[in-house]
């Protein structure tokens, strides 16, 4: 049954499925790229927040309503921070109250959230290899951590419901300049046979960061995690276990987990880029050579 009140996200599923699927699993992306960087080096942060379509409705009502009551129209971190737009002329202590309350709605509203660090220096010399073979097309900053987000996350679903049975939607932010490669990498994993979980990914949309909540809320998280990467303070974004959030102090319903795109899963995903390409090259010379009867050219 539709309930009552359906907010932003629940809109899209129905246009999606026809039909309320209140388990359904939907991820929400949003990405800061941080140009000074951890020691002087420039990285970017992908911050991300996952829950069931019945969860994340009830929290798109509810965050709508806690910013109404601050005076907000939608959530920037990077206007907080600098106290632009609506957050003109707001105290730090404000702020922090209203972080607090944030978080308490992504504990009660989500199952899990989590964020992919990737270091500039490390894309450049553990992913891009010194010699680029002819027409290998390789991952953006954002399509490398994109792919270890999508790649990470079906096993993390399933740890938490504790079944395979789960379909994942996923919604990611517009603005980055190579968001276009998060649908076609979506794909092209969901096409994958060798991939456990293809057949558990569903849908993805490209949506506007004021009109979805959980963008909003994945933009806090990213965020938060970019400043404390940049301070060098990793335990502060999660304990390693991601049971705890250490910046609230106190065990979270809803972990966040954090992942690091270091120099084997750069080279790993290298390998297996180019690997692939071989596969395909090498497919399309046998079928030239023996063509199927009645097909020649």
């Amino acid at each position: 049954m539709v309930p009552r009140s359906v907010g932003p996200l629940g809109s899209l599923a129905l246009a999606v499925h026809h039909r309320w699927k209140p388990d359904s699993l939907w991820m929400l992306v949003t990405s800061y790229i941080d140009v000074a960087g951890s020691r002087g080096q420039p990285m970017l942060v992908l911050g991300c927040y996952v829950g069931k379509l019945g969860q994340l409705n009830h929290f798109d009502r509810k965050w709508r309503r806690m910013l109404e009551k601050a005076g907000l129209t939608y959530f920037h971190a990077m206007e907080m921070h600098h106290s632009k737009g609506e957050f003109k002329d707001w105290t730090l202590d404000q702020k922090e109250a209203l972080i607090v309350k944030m978080e308490k709605l992504t504990n009660h509203h989500t199952l899990f959230g989590f964020t992919v660090r990737l270091d500039d220096t490390d894309f450049k010399g553990h992913y891009l290899p010194i010699k680029r073979p002819k027409k290998v097309a390789f991952d953006s900053r954002y399509g490398v951590n994109f792919r270890s987000a999508i790649s990470f996350l079906p096993a993390t679903v399933e740890r938490a419901l504790g079944r395979t049975d789960f379909e994942l939607h996923v919604v990611v932010e517009d603005g980055d300049t190579n968001i276009g490669a998060a649908p076609k990498i979506f794909h092209e994993i969901k096409k994958d046979r060798k991939f456990k979980y293809a057949p558990n990914l569903g849908d993805i949309t490209i949506g506007e960061k004021k009109k979805y909540p959980g963008l909003q809320a994945a933009d806090l998280v990213a965020f938060l995690a970019q400043r404390y990467e940049r301070k060098g303070r990793a335990d502060m974004v999660v304990s390693p276990t991601g049971d705890v959030h250490q910046e609230l102090g106190k065990a979270r319903k809803s972990p966040i987990y954090r992942l690091h795109s270091d120099k084997k899963i750069l080279a790993d995903l290298r390998d297996q880029t180019i690997a692939e390409k071989e596969a395909r090259r090498q497919f399309w010379r046998e079928a030239r050579r023996h063509p199927i009867p009645g097909q020649e050219a």
